[in-house]
């Protein structure tokens, strides 16, 4: 093999871990040395599906540490899991890419932070939209004087697997193994993108307020039988306030339909996305109080220069040059957690009758 060739382990192969083993086998010269999950049965059948020739399995990660030295770990691992996990890939000198949010607190996402910086190892955050041409696009938009002076950040998204109340409880529905629930699930996500988008506006939260939901309460726990209590949030609903004077209103849910949303608004302009498509509008200076605004959409064309490079490629591409860092990487992810955890510490928790 070339002498750049980089092998990766996959930690996890839940429902998430697709994306990373695509991700990875895009990336050039870069191959997936193991799989790695405690369901063995789950790891061989994704090596199968993605036919991985000579990939080793292990249903146990210290073991595939003690045979094997991947030049990168990439974790897909429950949650509550990820400190363990990165803290051992870190200690066998490994690149490490993982799931977000990186912890479920902020003690241990800070713990994460110093234990990476003793080394000198790439280390990221999979925060997906970054990495869209949509966002980019928007990102250069503002850069670029278009936005101002930035007002409002208002972000919804939403998927809607677990409106149905007979899906079984799994580790994301508990507090102790999911954390802040659908606020750390799908909040994570525009957290970040706030921070991206503005990280000049978005320096110190002064306040943050709103309200959480569990809206089943119970679910069938199919290892006991038994109906078990349901303790992170279906969904949130909040307001955070910056020392800049920008205002983020977030909505995140898992049991609406799936949709995406993100709008800023600035005293020049506003942007407005959908994940894949972008609309800009331009300050009307007007004493009127018409409700309605104008938004041009953004040609699909002028946004296909924004495609490359994906977040797996651009994180080998970071791998094989040590002088360019990750972005999003683990001091970044633990400031998301940072501010979801004040968030959450500011719900009015309810839970449904």
């Amino acid at each position: 093999m070339a002498d750049n060739h980089l092998t990766c382990a996959v930690i996890g192969c839940g429902r998430i871990s697709s994306q990373h083993i695509e991700g990875f086998l895009r990336a050039e010269n870069t191959s997936i040395a193991a799989l790695c999950d405690g369901n063995v049965e789950r790891a061989r059948s994704l090596a199968t599906t993605y036919n991985l020739q000579g990939t080793k399995i292990y249903s146990d990660y210290r073991v595939l540490f003690s045979e094997i030295h991947p030049n990168i770990v990439s974790v897909a691992v429950p949650d509550g899991e990820h400190p363990a996990v990165v803290a051992r890939a870190v200690d066998a000198g490994a690149h490490v890419l993982c799931e977000k949010p990186l912890a479920l607190s902020s003690a241990e996402a800070g713990s994460m932070v110093r234990k990476i910086g003793q080394r000198e190892l790439q280390n990221g955050v999979r925060m997906p939209y970054r990495f869209s041409a949509a966002y980019r696009f928007i990102h250069r938009w503002i850069r670029e004087g278009n936005l101002g002076t930035p007002f409002h950040i208002r972000a919804h998204l939403s998927v809607g697997r677990l409106s149905d109340p007979s899906v079984p409880i799994e580790w994301r529905m508990r507090k102790e193994t999911g954390g802040f629930g659908a606020l750390a699930d799908l909040g994570s996500h525009m957290i970040d993108l706030s921070y991206y988008l503005l990280p000049e506006w978005t320096g110190e939260v002064t306040r943050a307020s709103g309200v959480s939901k569990i809206f089943h309460p119970e679910r069938l726990d199919p290892s006991s039988g038994t109906m078990a209590r349901v303790t992170a949030p279906d969904a949130v609903a909040c307001t955070v306030s910056f020392a800049s004077g920008c205002l983020f209103n977030l909505e995140v849910s898992r049991v609406s339909p799936g949709d995406h949303f993100l709008q800023i608004d600035g005293s020049e302009g506003s942007a407005r996305c959908d994940g894949t498509s972008v609309w800009t509008y331009k300050r009307e200076h007007s004493d009127h109080q018409r409700p309605q605004a104008q938004f041009d959409q953004v040609a699909q064309d002028a946004l296909r220069s924004y495609e490359e490079p994906g977040l797996f490629e651009e994180f080998v591409r970071c791998c094989r040059v040590p002088v360019i860092r990750f972005s999003p990487d683990f001091a970044e992810g633990r400031r998301v957690v940072d501010t979801a955890a004040l968030i959450y510490a500011n719900l009015a928790k309810e839970v449904g009758d």
